[in-house]
């Protein structure tokens, strides 16, 4: 998918921040339809929303709410780096999305919030989950089981936010 980011106005509490914006998302559940996309929000001029300068916004099943948020507050009663969520009133050109899930990104912000020197940020991830066996799956050898396959052997993906950055070999 060839995701391009295009300016964009967003009010919230009374208040317009301008910011750059484009599709998210690896599988088509995130873009299919015409109305409560996925979308990747990046506030310009130093601006957040909720603090956050850099969040997404998708479908709360997208994000299996209510787990995940209750999962990741109590990860960070126990002092482990997680993001923040919220949940919107989204109204996008003038239609009406109804209430989409906000969960904050890596970025300058997320680190300044907790206090944190800019490193890399490992994050295991299931958004990501069914890429490997997306890009391997055949006629014979469909997405689901293949991603069975993976989880039996308790293999998952990872990503590196800033890898590149404080890699040794920047290539």
């Amino acid at each position: 998918i060839y995701r391009s980011d295009v300016n964009a106005k967003i009010n919230f509490k009374d208040k317009t921040y301008f910011a750059n914006i484009r599709l998210k998302g690896d599988r088509a559940d995130h873009w299919k339809n015409n109305k409560r996309l996925s979308l990747m929000m990046n506030l310009k001029k130093g601006q957040s929303i909720n603090g956050n300068q850099k969040f997404s916004i998708t479908g709360h099943a997208r994000r299996a709410f209510p787990q995940n948020e209750a999962i990741s507050k109590f990860l960070s009663k126990t002092d482990v780096i997680v993001p923040t969520f919220h949940t919107y009133r989204v109204n996008f050109n003038g239609q009406n999305w109804g209430q989409m899930y906000g969960e904050e990104s890596f970025s300058a912000s997320f680190y300044e919030k907790r206090k944190l020197k800019e490193s890399p940020i490992v994050k295991f991830t299931n958004s990501a989950d069914g890429r490997i066996p997306a890009m391997l799956a055949t006629d014979n050898h469909k997405r689901d089981f293949l991603q069975d396959l993976f989880d039996l052997q308790g293999i998952y993906e990872i990503n590196v936010y800033k890898e590149k950055k404080f890699s040794k070999n920047k290539t």
